[in-house]
């Protein structure tokens, strides 16, 4: 049984990084309160980008300033 649970993850770690890559549409929905939907509104605005901007490049700020740890 171990032996079988191990075949079938070494046959997944095989797949290359471009088939786990486009497992990911690049899309999710994220529910948020009303004021803070509102806030990132007025930032997007007044730095002259789309929300979908503003919010992608915050998180990737996030994200890089976490993985640096």
């Amino acid at each position: 049984m171990a032996a079988s649970r191990r075949k079938a993850k070494s046959k997944a770690s095989r797949k290359s990084s471009s088939e786990q890559y486009m497992k990911y549409s690049g899309k999710f929905t994220v529910r948020l309160p009303r004021s803070l939907h509102q806030a990132l509104v007025v930032r997007a605005e007044k730095e002259g980008v789309s929300l979908n901007l503003f919010v992608t490049n915050a998180l990737s700020r996030t994200v890089a300033i976490a993985g640096k740890r």
